[in-house]
């Protein structure tokens, strides 16, 4: 396939140089148009950014410590099982529910 591709490969000559291409575009976008460098576009941050940033982070990571505990100590109203009506014909289910581990598992058998 490499091999293949490298004969297939059409030669194009460029008809200048890569200095005379790129020197051109320069020119013709003018000393207005030029690119900025990024240095120069960039503003200072005023002083209280560099707190703000940290600040911010602690915040989160104390918010997300503290629900990890508050949802554990938040009584749970308990789950009401609706009435579901299956199409499938010859099909059955259980339905398990494990407090401890706060999960429920549906099996459906469809033999």
């Amino acid at each position: 396939l490499k091999a293949a591709l490298q004969d297939a490969e059409i030669e194009r000559p460029v008809p200048m140089g890569r200095e005379e291409y790129w020197g051109g575009i320069a020119v013709a976008l003018g000393p207005e148009k030029a690119v900025r460098p990024v240095s120069a576009v960039v503003r200072p941050r005023p002083r209280w950014w560099r707190w703000l940033a940290p600040a911010g982070l602690a915040a989160a990571l104390a918010v997300a410590w503290w629900s990890q505990f508050s949802d554990r100590a938040a009584p749970r109203a308990p789950l009401s099982y609706a009435e579901i009506e299956s199409l499938v014909e010859d099909s059955s289910s259980i339905t398990f529910r494990s407090e401890s581990e706060r999960m429920t598992v549906v099996w459906v058998d469809t033999r």
